[in-house]
């Protein structure tokens, strides 16, 4: 009987632990992590989420397409609300990108103090 009632414990334990190891992987499919992204594509645009809807994401997606270029963007929430971040790794890109759509350049390579969002 004490066999059973440990095999039993065992059981739970790897269930336990495999839950676990599910849980820990916390980003999509193929999806760069946030080091990652920060280290290929340093230079950022963050523009208020509100402001890419409708015929601005098919100017955004055009954008992106007529320079040949990755649409690479992660969503932030700062300050109670939503914004996207458009990244890229070339900085005339970002720049361009920031003329016509608006929001703020970021170069994580220049900055000192660690991302908050």
């Amino acid at each position: 009987m004490s066999d059973f009632k440990s095999r039993k414990r065992d059981g739970c334990n790897a269930s336990a632990n495999r839950q676990s190891e599910e849980l820990s992987i916390t980003r999509a499919r193929g999806q760069l992590s946030r080091t990652l992204l920060n280290r290929e594509y340093p230079h950022q645009v963050l523009v208020l989420s509100d402001s890419i809807k409708g015929k601005t994401l098919d100017r955004v997606i055009v954008f992106h397409a007529q320079r040949d270029i990755p649409m690479t963007t992660r969503a932030a929430r700062q300050d109670d609300r939503w914004y996207d971040l458009f990244c890229f790794a070339d900085l005339q890109h970002a720049v361009q990108f920031q003329a016509e759509f608006g929001g703020e350049v970021i170069n994580h390579r220049q900055r000192k103090e660690p991302q908050r969002w």
